[in-house]
């Protein structure tokens, strides 16, 4: 359906098919469309179940639970969720606006995009079973540690108002009845995508121009370099994309055959799929900038070293 829509509108603007402009409006248009639907759809189920869940459980169980385990399940949640870095957030906010620690949404938060059944299977498929479990065990790891990190650097004053836990709407508050919380989803959903929808178009059209005005040969360069510098540049040159774990396989696969070393293509993949820059734009409506710069730093400089570790393991 979104790809008939941009067809729609490049008939519309006269674009002419294969030219650079053409690629960027597809992108911009297709990324719109995808990242708005799922985003508001996605808070309105988020919300919804809120109002259902056993929170003051959660954190009770979260907080009689040894450090690190915590963790270490949140990313677990993180990995058997199927969603992408934007239909990640919801569900963040959400363990935000509830009181679950710090430390577990962001373990969740980083683990979520990386890992999901059907990229799994894709990965097994074509780089054997070895790959796949140094994919799969590295993201585990990742969300896992960096979330003990955060935990222990108590950064909660870090969050914004709208997203912090006081924030909150209590249960008592809420109308009862399936159609009055129902309403309430929406309305929220409405208010939630309406406060992060300038961040989206921005970063987003940002990654629209480079992908439709810099060439893939710019991008095969650079990531086939010997230097040791070649994986640092790889994870920065793929943060305004975006793409789930599924989608970007088999333009890993292609690099693969063209001579990019395997661990290079899993930092690419890895930064893509974790540290997509519309992410970037949404976050910031839930946190200061030093956060938001600590969580990517970190994640960046984790998948880095998974990079490194992969150009020697295989």
């Amino acid at each position: 359906m979104f790809h008939l829509v941009t067809l729609w509108l490049s008939e519309i603007l006269s674009l002419t098919p294969e030219t650079h402009l053409y690629e960027a409006v597809i992108f911009f248009v297709e990324d719109i469309l995808k990242i708005f639907s799922l985003l508001f759809i996605m808070m309105g189920i988020m919300t919804f179940l809120r109002l259902h869940l056993p929170i003051e459980k959660m954190k009770r169980f979260m907080t009689h639970t040894p450090f690190g385990v915590t963790h270490f399940m949140a990313a677990i949640l993180g990995a058997v969720t199927p969603f992408c870095s934007c239909s990640s957030l919801p569900l963040f906010f959400t363990f935000l606006r509830s009181g679950i620690s710090l430390g577990a949404t962001f373990s969740f938060l980083a683990t979520s995009p990386l890992v999901n059944e059907v990229a799994l299977v894709l990965l097994w498929g074509i780089f054997g079973t070895k790959f796949m479990l140094f994919w799969l065990i590295s993201a585990i790891t990742l969300g896992t540690v960096i979330g003990m990190v955060f935990e222990l650097l108590h950064l909660e004053r870090f969050i914004t108002p709208d997203f912090s836990a006081s924030a909150n709407t209590s249960h008592q508050e809420i109308q009862k009845g399936l159609f009055a919380k129902i309403r309430y989803s929406i309305e929220q959903s409405f208010h939630l995508t309406r406060k992060v929808a300038l961040f989206i178009i921005v970063g987003i059209g940002i990654g629209a121009v480079i992908h439709g005005f810099v060439p893939q040969e710019f991008f095969l360069e650079k990531m086939s370099i010997t230097s040791p510098l070649a994986i640092p540049i790889t994870v920065l040159l793929a943060v305004p994309f975006y793409s789930n774990a599924s989608g970007i396989i088999p333009v890993i696969q292609s690099l693969i055959v063209k001579g990019v070393p395997l661990g290079t293509a899993l930092a690419f993949m890895m930064a893509i799929v974790g540290l997509s820059l519309p992410e970037a734009m949404i976050l910031k409506k839930a946190m200061q900038w030093k956060l938001l710069a600590l969580f990517f730093g970190s994640v960046a400089i984790a998948i880095m070293i998974i990079g490194f570790l992969g150009n020697r393991i295989f």
